[in-house]
């Protein structure tokens, strides 16, 4: 009997043990190899999951103890990760999983099913319609989407770049951890549940002509505009300037806001698409209005004491991108990226890479940009923000451009 354990698990919720038919599939499984299986999946996450569902999908003879023999007992090399599945069964087995709850990525997982799981229900990011302005709406719903920011050809160029500097800044870091602090910014979720592998980074990028003339294009159009109504003017300063980059395996970050909650907006932030972002590479939600007033007040004190009654009820948007496609949102905003899952065959496995740049609005100050609780300070070389450039300089069209 074939079936998919993805689709059982989301006919559970409404249609009884289902899961468990799929499971008694196989006449010749062990009952306790079964039921140990129907526990896992309880707290396993979507990852681990995956793995189950891909047997179950494809299975003709081999039962369940035999597929438990074959991942828990696969040859792995000294200092290789086993991988997600082992990890979690092992911490499953030794009760781990169960006991600890506070872990950020099992947190995350937990809001991720709140928000609907397999059957999320954020609908795509949309782009402006005609007549609408870019500040106004990031000013209502805190988010907004602006199409064709870079173009393909400097995107795909910008791209190897990043992910060029994430290998050297990762193999930097190893050697020299005080190197590493500044190289590389803290990003949440960069291990998934039970695993010991990075899977996401926050890479701070040096200020080469690559670069440069990306955030020069970008300041040039709308975006730049957007930018300077929304934060005090073109004497806005430069406050970040990265990379986050995921990969397959990725877990689902937990909802957070780049900055504390305040009254009056502080920073803004820009994450440009450096390649298409698919469904599949965990495309970040964003959670409408939860920027300013009393309810985002009260959606930040949900989170806060993990109230996930919050999750599903919120209504949330995907930022489904083409390359050079952007997002600009208040950092006030909750948000958070998504898993980033196994590419669909015959979709080539790719990394999700986002450009992104903050300009702190001319009227914050330091406290109101602390948020060390999520991520530290802003994520920029010190080299960088040494040049402490600012918004008119980098809205200057190119004809009348000094060298810079």
């Amino acid at each position: 009997m074939q079936c998919s354990l993805g689709a059982a698990r989301r006919s559970l919720r409404a249609a009884g043990p289902v899961r468990l038919l799929c499971l008694r599939g196989g006449a010749n499984d062990s009952p306790q190899a079964v039921k140990a299986l129907e526990l896992f999946l309880k707290v396993a996450s979507p990852a681990a999951t995956q793995i189950v569902d891909e047997f179950m999908a494809s299975r003709t003879s081999v039962t369940v103890d035999e597929f438990l023999l074959e991942e828990l007992h696969r040859p792995v090399r000294p200092g290789e990760d086993p991988g997600v599945f082992v990890n979690e069964w092992q911490a499953f087995a030794s009760g781990a999983i169960s006991k600890d709850r506070s872990n950020v990525a099992r947190r995350a997982w937990k809001q991720w099913r709140a928000f609907g799981g397999d059957d999320d229900r954020a609908t795509p990011l949309v782009a402006l319609v005609q007549g609408e302005d870019a500040a106004a709406v990031v000013r209502l719903n805190g988010v907004v989407r602006l199409n064709g920011c870079l173009s393909a050809t400097r995107a795909a160029a910008l791209r190897t770049f990043v992910l060029e500097q994430r290998d050297t800044s990762v193999a930097r870091a190893a050697a020299d951890a005080e190197l590493g602090a500044t190289l590389l910014s803290r990003v949440l979720s960069p291990k998934d549940a039970g695993s010991a592998e990075v899977t996401r980074w926050d890479v701070r990028l040096p200020w080469d002509d690559i670069v440069r003339d990306a955030v020069l294009e970008m300041m040039e159009g709308e975006l730049g505009a957007a930018f300077s109504a929304l934060s005090g003017g073109d004497d806005a300063e430069l406050f970040e300037c990265a990379a986050v980059i995921s990969r397959e395996g990725a877990a689902s970050q937990i909802v957070h806001s780049d900055t504390v909650i305040s009254e009056a907006a502080t920073l803004h932030t820009a994450f440009v698409a450096l390649q298409d972002v698919l469904p599949h590479h965990g495309p970040t939600r964003f959670l409408k209005a939860t920027h300013t007033g009393a309810f985002a007040a009260a959606s930040h004190g949900d989170l806060a004491h993990d109230d996930t009654s919050f999750c599903e009820a919120a209504s949330s948007v995907s930022a489904i991108l083409n390359s050079g496609d952007g997002t600009l949102y208040d950092s006030r905003t909750l948000h958070c990226g998504g898993p980033h899952f196994k590419a669909p065959p015959p979709t080539t496995a790719t990394e999700r890479v986002l450009f992104t740049i903050s300009f702190r609005h001319t009227g914050a100050t330091a406290a109101q940009l602390s948020n060390e609780d999520v991520h530290g300070a802003g994520s920029i070389l010190p080299s960088v923000a040494a040049l402490q450039m600012y918004l008119g300089q980098l809205r200057t069209p190119p004809r009348r451009r000094s060298s810079m």
